[in-house]
C-alpha cells in the first residue's frame, strides 16, 4: 500500500511504534479492523504539497503536532457554541462521536473522509466539507473500497481532486 501511496504524491513514513490511545478506542469502540490494520504501522503519510493527511496514531494521541488536530474540525464547528452545550452542540457532538475523520485536506478549502460508525450505515466512507461539515456524501462502501479506489485513480474526480 506504500508504493501505491507514494504513486499518488504521497509522501509515506511507516514503522509506528506507538499504540492508539484508549480514549479513542473509548469515543470509537467499534472501528473496522481494515482500518486498524492500516494505521498500525503508519507513522507519517502526507501529500508532498502538505495540503491533505491521512491522521495517524500520533495524531489521534496527541504525540504530534502537524498544526492540524485530528478533529479540527469538530473543534472548529463548536468553537461557535458558547461554553453551555445546547441541542445544536449535541448534534454536532452525535455527528463526531459517530464518524472518525482519517483522511484531512486543506488543498481547495477544507474537507474529510471520514469513517461511518453508525449501525445501519457502519463503515462507509463519508465526504464533507466546510462550512457545514456534518453534511456528507458516500463515497465508498468501506475503507477497502475507498483505498482502492484512491490508488487506482478510480476515485470520483472531485473528491480526488480534493486530495491529490
Amino acid at each position: 500500500m506504500k508504493e501505491k501511496l507514494e504513486d499518488i504524491n504521497f509522501v509515506v513514513r511507516t514503522g509506528q511504534q506507538e499504540k492508539l490511545n484508549q480514549t479513542i478506542f473509548d469515543r470509537y469502540p467499534n472501528l473496522p479492523k481494515d482500518y486498524l490494520t492500516f494505521l498500525e504501522d503508519l507513522e507519517y503519510c502526507v501529500t508532498k504539497e502538505e495540503k491533505s493527511w491521512f491522521n495517524t496514531i500520533g495524531d489521534f494521541n496527541g504525540t504530534i503536532d502537524n498544526g492540524f488536530r485530528w478533529n479540527e474540525f469538530e473543534l472548529m464547528i463548536l468553537e461557535y457554541y458558547d461554553e453551555e452545550i445546547d441541542e445544536d452542540a449535541k448534534v454536532v457532538i452525535e455527528f463526531w462521536n459517530n464518524h472518525i475523520p482519517f483522511l484531512m485536506s486543506c488543498k481547495n478549502y477544507y474537507c474529510y473522509f471520514a469513517i461511518c460508525l453508525l449501525t445501519d450505515s457502519y463503515g462507509q466512507i463519508v465526504y464533507g466539507n466546510e462550512p457545514e461539515f456534518e453534511e456528507t456524501e458516500t463515497v465508498a462502501t468501506d475503507f477497502l473500497e475507498f483505498m482502492t479506489k484512491l490508488i487506482t485513480k478510480s476515485l470520483d474526480k472531485k473528491y480526488f481532486e480534493q486530495i491529490v
